[in-house]
């Protein structure tokens, strides 16, 4: 255990000591404590995004990799990031169960404006840091999707295709099995939640077991095998994230069952991973969006610390919602999912300050177009 830890402080350390030694002096400074390790399938995606948005307003963006992905190496970051004589404006981090306390006392103590993304308040929390600008003035805002949206149009989907198919009938001889997120995520819980109320509506299938799992493809696949054999009856997976229905759909699969003729999956994240299995037909449905949010934050939070607040417009808390990519409406959307089509998107669009005429903040996939111009150089 104690080689444990020491591993885990060399990791944090040495992530630390990467990160260039200044910040700038002219430019607005924003640090984002990215949950896991650099790479992730869906992480990735929203550092990928926020750096083109960080690029185009001109904001000086470090990004730090909580290596060991639980909470302690996430606090031992930020004390870090928070506290040292060169500071951020801004920090900018998901919200993980046990956590969110000590941030917004760091993030109070060392007067550094703290914006949220990604994931809820726990009930647990509720009563003890209020919303933001409440308890905690410099908590000024999040960024949250509907994580309980997507979890019901998740069962809904797949239960539906699966019954257009054939794949299952109408008693309730099929079974329905579901991989969650890890346990301190706040957006797996209420995954759950919008999971059970389908199944209370959509009561052709029988859900066999809802189990816990790393959010990545490896420990979905080798827990997926084993549920294979404990439960033959499944035609039904419904899987907390991308990774997880990939690594569901590989155990499948080595298991003898043919998707989308004996079972079918799908997933959360619009990871790229994500979206090519749903153009080869391995995921019925990916859903996502929600990578941006984390840049969109920089938008409001760059108008922000330039004098135009963003909460007459659009609140301290702000619901982005999940929209579902399948084969058929994939066409339409690919062109924009791509890393390579960042820089061509004109981010200062979104801002009021580049904007002064722009009466109400327009977010999402369907406001991105590109500039007239070609690919900008870095």
């Amino acid at each position: 255990m104690k080689n444990r830890l020491k591993l885990s402080s060399l990791m944090i350390l040495l992530c630390l000591l990467a990160s260039p030694p200044g910040w700038s002096a002219e430019q607005m400074r924003v640090a984002y404590l990215n949950p896991t390790h650099e790479g992730d399938m869906f992480w990735g995606r929203v550092v990928g995004f926020m750096r083109a948005v960080a690029d185009d307003l001109e904001i000086d963006l470090r990004v730090y990799y909580n290596d060991s992905a639980n909470r302690f190496g996430e606090k031992e970051i930020a004390q870090k990031v928070l506290s040292g004589e060169d500071k951020p404006d801004y920090f900018i981090t998901q919200i993980k169960r046990n956590t969110l306390v000590s941030l917004l006392k760091m993030t109070s103590d060392n007067n550094i404006r703290y914006f949220t993304i990604n994931t809820g308040v726990s009930e647990e929390d509720k009563e003890k840091v209020g919303s933001p600008r409440g308890k905690f003035p410099n908590w000024i805002g999040q960024m949250v999707p509907d994580d309980y949206q997507a979890g019901y149009e998740l069962a809904e989907f797949l239960i539906v295709r699966a019954g257009s198919t054939g794949i299952i009938g109408e008693d309730k001889s099929s079974g329905l099995l579901a991989l969650s997120g890890g346990r301190d995520s706040t957006a797996a819980l209420q995954r759950n939640k919008g999971l059970m109320d389908a199944l209370n509506r959509y009561q052709n299938v029988q859900l066999k077991q809802l189990l816990f799992t790393e959010w990545g493809l490896e420990a979905s696949y080798e827990l997926a095998g084993k549920l294979f054999r404990r439960h033959p009856d499944i035609s039904v997976i419904w899987a907390a994230s991308d990774g997880i229905a990939l690594g569901v759909a590989r155990a499948a699969n080595e298991s003898g069952l043919q998707i989308n003729k004996d079972v079918i999956t799908g997933g959360i994240d619009w990871s790229l991973e994500g979206i090519d299995a749903v153009k080869n037909g391995t995921l019925s449905v990916s859903l996502g969006g929600h990578f941006m949010e984390a840049g969109w934050a920089l938008v409001l939070l760059h108008d922000y610390h330039h004098g135009i607040d963003f909460a007459p417009d659009t609140g301290v808390v702000i619901k982005t919602e999940f929209i579902p990519l399948t084969q058929e409406n994939l066409p339409v959307y690919e062109k924009m999912l791509t890393p390579a089509t960042l820089s061509r998107i004109d981010f200062k669009r979104f801002s009021k300050v580049h904007n002064p005429a722009l009466k109400k903040y327009r977010f999402g996939l369907d406001a991105l177009t590109f500039r007239e111009d070609t690919q900008r150089q870095r």
